[in-house]
């Protein structure tokens, strides 16, 4: 009996160029986001620190979006306060 292994999820959007790629690694884990950069050559991939695909769709819509205006913070490594102060609720110890 041969066991069936589950496709990896994944999901693109935008355009030729600003396109943005969330997908998983294993089945079931966590996500994460990629795009081209064209100044290092080579993908830049980022950890979106959830399982939610819904979720993954909505945020690869907007940076996609955000890219073709020239705003993405995918290709600058830049983190916003909003992002920074997500993060920190997210992860706190109760103490």
């Amino acid at each position: 009996m041969s066991k069936k292994r589950r496709k990896l999820w994944r999901y693109s959007a935008g355009d030729r160029g600003s396109t943005v790629e969330v997908f998983e690694r294993a089945p079931g884990g966590m996500l994460y986001a990629r795009v081209w950069d064209p100044k290092k050559r080579k993908q830049v991939r980022v950890g979106l620190h959830h399982k939610d695909q819904e979720r993954a769709k909505q945020y690869a819509r907007d940076e996609a979006a955000k890219l073709q205006s020239g705003r993405s913070q995918l290709l600058t490594g830049a983190l916003s306060l909003g992002t920074l102060i997500d993060l920190y609720l997210e992860h706190r110890t109760p103490k």
